[in-house]
């Protein structure tokens, strides 16, 4: 249950951060209803992962835990100045058209640097970064302003399943225990006004200790989870408040930054061939130094 808290955070804290406006994907957030019952809770929670559905997980949430996450990333967006953040996602936006139009180029560049053994997944990797730039820059959020009335859930229903599916296919090992989940069992062990026990099993065996879950606000949720979650959301809220009063230091190292980025950028747009894109390797650690000298 813990992994799938973290793949839920790495889908709605990675994406939104990464991304950049565009008009929204003609498709509708489905609306999830999550049963009374804990059990049911969680076998419904782990076949949504499994089914590539973290929208699942997103409404087991209770919602001030959802609105908690909203206002995490509102108050992270509100740091950086509207321009400076707009003009940053702009240059997202350019390079994953410029991905998409350069996939040949790419694919036939790393098949000729990449072992025999290696070069049969170079495709499917490549259209897997593809379809995450592809559905991270069609997003309805990405614009500064709409950031800060962030909305996480939308966005992970309407985009955490592509993303989560290209996350799967990078991580064999992730994929796997995913895939795992469809055997599992869940079991009441016992149940008591807002506690309960639960035993997740699999082949007829318990795997380990039965856990403990918690009613709150009619979401079932590990207890675990209850016990840290007021500190990580005051540490993250801690953290951010420090960066804020640091603003304007932030928005004039990234404002510096940005000619060096854009520079990058088009750069890559103007490659025509797999000679010239194989310099790009010694260019991202070029800027990568530059960047890290300014940020400083």
């Amino acid at each position: 249950m813990r992994n799938i808290v973290i793949i839920l955070f790495l889908l709605s804290f990675g994406a939104v951060i990464t991304a950049c406006d565009s008009k929204p994907k003609a498709k509708a957030p489905v609306a999830v209803k999550i049963p009374e019952t804990p059990a049911a809770t969680v076998t419904m929670v782990l076949k949504g992962m499994a089914d590539n559905r973290p929208d699942v997980a997103w409404s087991a949430l209770p919602k001030s835990y959802q609105n908690d996450v909203n206002k995490v990333v509102a108050k992270w967006a509100s740091i950086t100045d509207k321009e400076i953040y707009n003009s940053y996602m702009g240059l997202v936006k350019r390079f994953s058209v410029a991905l998409k139009q350069k996939r040949e180029i790419i694919l036939n560049t790393v098949m000729k640097m990449a072992p025999p053994e290696k070069r049969k997944n170079l495709g499917s990797y490549i259209d897997a970064v593809i379809a995450v730039m592809d559905e991270i820059t069609s997003s309805q959020v990405m614009n500064h302003e709409q950031m800060l009335k962030a909305d996480v859930g939308r966005f992970i229903s309407m985009h955490g399943g592509t993303l989560m599916k290209s996350f799967m296919i990078f991580n064999a090992a992730a994929k796997k225990s995913m895939d795992r989940m469809t055997s599992i069992k869940v079991v009441e062990v016992s149940r008591s006004g807002d506690k309960a026990k639960l035993d997740i099993v699999k082949d007829g065996k318990p795997q380990g200790i039965p856990k403990t879950f918690v009613k709150i606000e009619g979401r079932w949720i590990p207890s675990e989870m209850q016990g840290v979650w007021s500190k990580q959301v005051a540490n993250a809220n801690s953290n951010l408040d420090k960066a804020k009063g640091k603003s304007t230091e932030i928005n004039e190292k990234l404002k510096k930054t940005l000619p060096l980025i854009e520079s990058f950028v088009k750069g890559f747009e103007a490659v025509e061939n797999e000679a010239q894109l194989a310099s790009f390797p010694m260019r991202v650690m070029l800027l990568g130094q530059q960047l890290k000298s300014l940020m400083r």
